[in-house]
C-alpha cells in the first residue's frame, strides 16, 4: 500500500483504463484515474519491454492546468522488463472550477541501465531518458458515478432549473436508436432509469432517462 494514498480513503469516481502509449512501443502506460474531494490520483501502469535493460526511479511528469496541480509524484524504484508496476501523480483540484478539466501533458521519465544477460546484473550508472505520451485528459465524465433513481421524474423536478443546460451531441452514424442508446451508455458512466435502456423497436425517436451522482 501507498501511505499517500491510504490516507485519501475511497475514491468518489474511478474512470476506465485509458493507454497512453501506442502498442507495440518500448513502454506501455495505462492510467487510471481516481477522484478525491480535493485531489485527483492518476495511477501509471507501466511496462518495460526492453529486454536486458533495467528502469530506475520511474515516474511520470504531468504539466499542471486549469484547476489541476500536480501535488505529489510517487515513482516506481526500479522496473525490470516484464510485469508492470505503477507510478503515481497527486494533483490538487482547486475550489473553481467544481469540476475542472481539461489535457495534460505527460512525460514518462526514468534512468535506464543495461543488465548482462549471462550475470543478470545492471551495470553502474546509466543514463537518464525520456518518453512522451498521450496527453492526461481529465473529462466531466470522470466526477460522474452511476445513481439508481426509483422515481426519475420526481428527482429530476426536485433538481430545479438552476442547474438545468440543454445542448446537442454528434454520436455520428447509428444503425438504430438502440445502438444509439448503447452508445450513450458506454460513454457516460450514469445509470438508465425507468427502463429506458431498451428503446422501442419502431419508435422514430427515443428519451433516454440517466441518472449519477458528482
Amino acid at each position: 500500500s501507498v501511505p499517500a494514498l491510504a490516507a485519501l480513503g475511497a475514491p468518489l469516481a474511478t474512470a476506465p483504463p485509458a493507454t497512453l502509449t501506442e502498442e507495440g512501443t518500448e513502454y506501455a502506460v495505462v492510467l487510471t484515474k481516481h477522484v478525491y474531494p480535493t485531489r485527483i490520483v492518476l495511477a501509471f501502469e507501466v511496462a518495460n519491454t526492453v529486454e536486458d535493460t533495467l528502469l530506475d526511479e520511474v515516474s511520470v511528469a504531468v504539466e499542471a492546468g486549469e484547476g489541476l496541480t500536480p501535488h505529489e509524484s510517487i515513482p516506481i524504484p526500479s522496473l525490470p522488463a516484464g510485469p508492470p508496476a505503477t507510478a503515481y501523480v497527486l494533483l490538487d483540484r482547486d475550489p473553481a472550477p467544481a469540476m475542472p478539466t481539461g489535457a495534460l501533458r505527460a512525460t514518462l521519465r526514468f534512468k535506464a541501465r543495461e543488465v548482462d544477460p549471462t550475470t543478470g546484473a545492471p551495470e553502474e550508472g546509466g543514463y537518464d531518458d525520456e518518453y512522451a505520451l498521450e496527453d492526461v485528459v481529465i473529462a466531466a465524465s470522470d466526477y460522474m458515478t452511476p445513481a439508481a433513481v426509483p422515481d426519475w421524474s420526481a428527482a429530476w423536478d426536485a433538481a430545479g432549473e438552476e442547474g438545468e443546460v440543454a445542448d446537442t451531441y454528434d454520436l455520428g452514424p447509428r444503425e438504430s436508436l438502440q445502438d444509439a442508446a448503447d452508445a450513450v451508455l458506454a460513454t457516460l458512466p450514469l445509470a438508465a432509469c425507468a427502463g429506458t435502456d431498451a428503446a422501442p423497436p419502431l419508435a422514430r425517436s427515443h428519451a433516454l432517462l440517466l441518472a449519477g451522482r458528482v
